[in-house]
């Protein structure tokens, strides 16, 4: 149901976006959680950087999850999955 009121929006709205990465992502869909990811503006959705370190963390990319999920950390959010994966 939340993918078809998403898809509506033909990809303009981040935020229906992002939830669906986050969907694919906690569904085990990592391809697909990084596919959609690619469409979210992450200056609006900061928790899309948080996702994008996840994604590399699964990926075992270390580097580049650190460096995403800093970014995420930098505004001031807290996860308690990124600070597990920066552990």
């Amino acid at each position: 149901l939340f993918t078809k009121a998403a898809n509506k929006f033909d990809g303009r709205s981040s935020t229906a976006r992002y939830f669906l990465a986050q969907m694919a992502f906690d569904a085990g869909n990592v391809n697909q959680a990084e596919k959609i990811l690619l469409n979210v503006d992450r200056n609006s959705i900061p928790e899309a950087a948080m996702l994008s370190g996840l994604i590399a963390a699964k990926r075992n990319q270390p580097e580049q999850a650190a460096a995403s999920l800093r970014t995420y950390l930098a505004t001031g959010r807290q996860d308690i999955r990124a600070q597990i994966a920066l552990a």
